[in-house]
């Protein structure tokens, strides 16, 4: 695997989609929605940057139930101190335990340590509107995001934290169903309107692109409850190039992010584990 990266800032986020322009296309995404993904290199994913490798192996794993739902993921990031020179290690110590409910998930990540060492939850709660996320709650901030459709795939994340809003995301696909960009506005307060808005003229923003698609179906997309593979869970292909602009008032970029892979495929079908 080659990865190119030239890394400030890398924002993540997490969607997904539905689209099918022919029977081919049907007959292969349906293969790739029935494949389970149980392994992975984290580097394929929408991880942070400056992560320093425990061992040799650097591949999450996945556990599913009988309804091939993943319960169990392993392996994570754990914070290190900066005169490693990274910011993180990864660690087959950290893991993540999902349940369900009716029309619900609660993910929890946890942390394996004879010593007694904890990690922050992360406790994120799902709901589901026939398999569809339609609310996404961070307990630990207490901040809700609603996810509205639109033509069965999502239009735009809006965020909101205490009943204010605080930040909404909106998508644009191009004709293959692949997530072309995401928006994101932060929310202003108005003081005409006394309440937070989101100033559509404002050239304060941030832009993520995703490029270079191959024609292969998405494997990752029943996995869209992860925040590290959201975005890949958001189209049918599987994108080569990455980059992630923030712009300030005056419309210049003060945050940039810039990642792209060289993917691999045995059988004609996308291998993240190697």
């Amino acid at each position: 695997m080659k990865i190119k990266t030239s890394s400030f800032l890398l924002i993540a986020s997490s969607f997904v989609l539905f689209s099918c322009s022919n029977n081919d296309d049907i007959t292969e995404t349906t293969r790739a929605q029935e494949k389970k993904i149980e392994s992975y290199k984290f580097t394929y994913m929408h991880y942070p940057q400056a992560v320093m490798l425990a061992n040799s192996s650097n591949n999450v794993t996945i556990q599913y139930d009988s309804n091939n739902r993943p319960i169990k993921r392993v392996g994570g990031l754990l914070a290190t101190s900066p005169q490693t020179g990274f910011n993180y290690i990864f660690s087959p110590d950290v893991y993540n335990e999902i349940t369900y409910g009716n029309n619900t998930a609660t993910i929890i990540s946890k942390f394996n340590s004879t010593q007694g060492f904890t990690i922050a939850e992360n406790k994120r709660l799902f709901e589901f509107d026939n398999g569809k996320i339609v609310k996404k709650t961070i307990v630990d901030t207490n901040e809700i995001i609603q996810f509205v459709y639109e033509q069965n795939r999502i239009s735009k994340l809006i965020s909101k934290k205490n009943n204010l809003l605080t930040a909404q995301s909106d998508f644009y696909y191009n004709q293959n169903g692949n997530v072309d960009s995401i928006v994101s506005r932060k929310a202003t307060w108005n003081n005409i309107t006394s309440n937070y808005e989101i100033n559509f003229n404002s050239k304060v923003k941030t832009v993520e692109v995703f490029k270079n698609y191959d024609n292969k179906a998405n494997p990752t997309k029943n996995l869209m409850i992860f925040d590290e593979i959201f975005p890949r869970s958001l189209s049918q292909n599987n994108y080569n190039s990455y980059e992630s602009k923030s712009y300030d008032m005056y419309g210049q970029v003060y945050q940039f992010s810039n990642i792209n892979w060289t993917l691999n495929y045995i059988n004609n079908e996308i291998n993240f584990e190697n």
